[in-house]
């Protein structure tokens, strides 16, 4: 029970931590494109208290879910919650459509707001740096967050579809037939989940490498 209890609150930890990382970084680029001048030497500092953020927020998340609820009823595999917290993760995968629907917009307008920059900057090249750097960082972070979005709208619909049909449908079926019909709709949502969360981990690599590209060419 402890083992389960573990790996549900890790597996957890460490989607809302991925989560949190991008609202992080989407408030270190908003900072970066108003304070322009200044960002060099406030930039770390803003950094670091976005990680902190990030780390405490995603646990409290976890906090949330499972703290007065018992791990006792069979499940599918390690990582499918208990059917007592499905209210409270409906809530939550909510709240995660919204946090990336918002930082997906924040994104788009940063990313408008520094290519208007990056166009006036004629002549200033400290100007045109950072915004060059906000575009190119903006633009990756857009992408990161629409895909999110839409990997959190796919999860959410299917712990929705799962919760209707275990208290309308699946109570009147045979066990075996129980444990398909779950067992389905669990592997097709976080296949689109992990999915989608590679080619996030592909784009992120992907920018590493185009950053040094840039790094070696100056």
């Amino acid at each position: 029970m402890h083992f389960y209890m573990w790996m549900n609150m890790l597996f957890g930890v460490a989607l809302e931590l991925y989560l949190f990382a991008q609202v992080a970084m989407a408030i270190e680029r908003t900072i970066a494109t108003v304070y322009v001048s200044s960002y060099e030497y406030i930039g770390p500092h803003a950094g670091y208290m976005g990680v902190g953020a990030a780390v405490v927020l995603s646990i409290v998340s976890q906090v949330f879910l499972y703290h007065d609820k018992e791990f006792t009823q069979p499940q599918i595999t390690v990582l499918s919650p208990p059917a007592v917290v499905y209210v409270r993760i409906n809530g939550l995968l909510m709240f995660n459509v919204g946090v990336s629907a918002t930082t997906t917009l924040v994104m788009i307008v940063l990313l408008i707001i520094n290519k208007k920059r990056e166009k006036k900057a004629i002549g200033d090249v400290s100007w045109r740096f950072q915004a060059e750097e906000n575009i190119d960082t903006t633009t990756v972070i857009t992408k990161v967050s629409f895909i999110q979005l839409v990997s959190y709208t796919f999860q959410s619909l299917g712990s929705l579809v799962l919760r209707l049909i275990e208290e309308h449908i699946i109570g009147q079926q045979t066990a075996p037939m129980k444990a398909t019909m779950k067992l389905a709709i669990y592997v097709s949502s976080n296949t689109v989940f992990f999915s989608t969360l590679g080619i996030l981990i592909y784009l992120f690599f992907n920018y590493l490498s185009d950053l040094k590209l840039c790094s070696v060419k100056h």
